[in-house]
């Protein structure tokens, strides 16, 4: 078995499965399988990149999902990411919530200023 023979492979594998996922229009498995790699940062990147292909075809749900996955610190620096989760929330009525994130970013905008 891969996990017993080359455990030190799979994230290498997992972030190699998302960016050919990416290629190839199928952001839902590329999220998660850049999530599976373990590395947060490049995992959030690959969701902030994808925002707007998401909306356009109209997954925000998907994307909603995806994003919740990751850490908060990945989303608070990454401002589009902070208001894609909100937007994401209050689609689907989880008010507070998107509320709680909007403030975030209204915050981490004020600081950076």
């Amino acid at each position: 078995m891969l996990a017993q023979t080359h455990a030190e492979d799979i994230p290498l594998l997992n972030k190699r499965a998302a960016i050919w996922f990416e290629q190839h229009g199928n952001l839902d498995q590329a999220f998660k399988h850049g999530l599976a790699s373990d590395d947060m940062e490049w995992a959030a990147h690959l969701m902030d990149r994808n925002i707007e292909a998401l909306i356009e075809t109209g997954e925000v749900s998907t994307l909603t999902h995806w994003i919740k996955h990751l850490r908060r610190k990945h989303i608070r620096q990454r401002p589009r990411l902070g208001l894609a989760y909100a937007w994401g929330l209050t689609v689907s009525h989880q008010l507070d919530d998107a509320r709680f994130w909007v403030d975030d970013v209204q915050q981490t905008m004020d600081a950076r200023d």
